[in-house]
């Protein structure tokens, strides 16, 4: 049964990867500050920092059926703030999903260098399983 319900993680995170390949550009991930909206809905600030995402966005362990997200480079930080949670979108721009962020060795999928961004600076992504 276990390795059924692996099969199954695998092949979700698949399609996952698939929908953040789409489009001509890279997926990106949006990072905010403040409360996170109900997904998909307009967060009504602007994204404190954007990183592009590899071309494929990430990998699959087979072993796990975890999603582990990378960076192409550091993300630029367009604002001042705390980052709280990210908006990851595909290469066309669509919505894919939201998820928590937080320092490294936090409970949160997206887990960043610091928290605390200063504008002008650099974002380095240390860690993005999904699973």
């Amino acid at each position: 049964m276990i390795a059924e319900a692996i099969s199954f993680r695998v092949a979700a995170m698949q399609g996952r990867l698939n929908r953040l390949d789409e489009g001509a550009d890279p997926a990106s991930m949006l990072v905010f500050g403040g409360t996170r909206p109900g997904a998909g809905t307009d967060p009504g600030v602007a994204a404190l920092a954007t990183i592009s995402l590899t071309r494929p966005a990430g990998t699959i362990n087979p072993a796990t059926g975890e999603l582990t997200l990378m960076q192409e480079q550091d993300g630029l930080i367009l604002a001042t703030g705390v980052a709280a949670w990210c908006r990851v979108i595909n290469g066309e721009g669509a919505f894919c999903f939201d998820m928590d962020a937080g320092p490294e060795g936090s409970s949160a999928e997206a887990q960043f260098a610091t928290t605390q961004l200063y504008a002008g600076g650099a974002l380095r992504l240390v860690s993005c399983v999904l699973g």
